[in-house]
């Protein structure tokens, strides 16, 4: 899993060509200073699951940005064999998204 790529910068700060990921986070709620277009150019490029996750650090945060799988994952690598098939969708809670930012929160829509 690549979380939070592209960070205050247009580049991948990792060793992701060495190591491709099998996820890649395009959309979390401390994503709000990476580029957009770094970031929407990973899923294809590593032949990768893009994925939206909470990565909350403030109990406000949690769910925001989430997968919902298709099925329980038992196992790490049944997890990891439904992120590579696409058994699952990303999901974005817009209006408490849109709430927050209201309220001067840097999140991405």
């Amino acid at each position: 899993m690549l979380a939070h790529p592209c960070w205050y910068h247009g580049f991948v700060d990792a060793p992701a060509d060495e190591y491709p990921p099998d996820g890649v986070e395009v959309a979390s709620a401390n994503m709000a200073s990476a580029d957009p277009a770094c970031v929407e150019a990973l899923p294809e490029k590593f032949a990768a699951a893009a994925l939206t996750n909470s990565d909350a650090h403030h109990s406000a945060y949690v769910g925001l940005y989430h997968n919902r799988l298709a099925r329980p994952a038992r196992t790490d690598a049944e997890l990891v064999e439904m992120l590579r098939e696409g058994t699952f969708e990303t999901c974005r809670l817009t209006e408490e998204i849109a709430a927050l930012r209201e309220s001067g929160e840097e999140l991405i829509p």
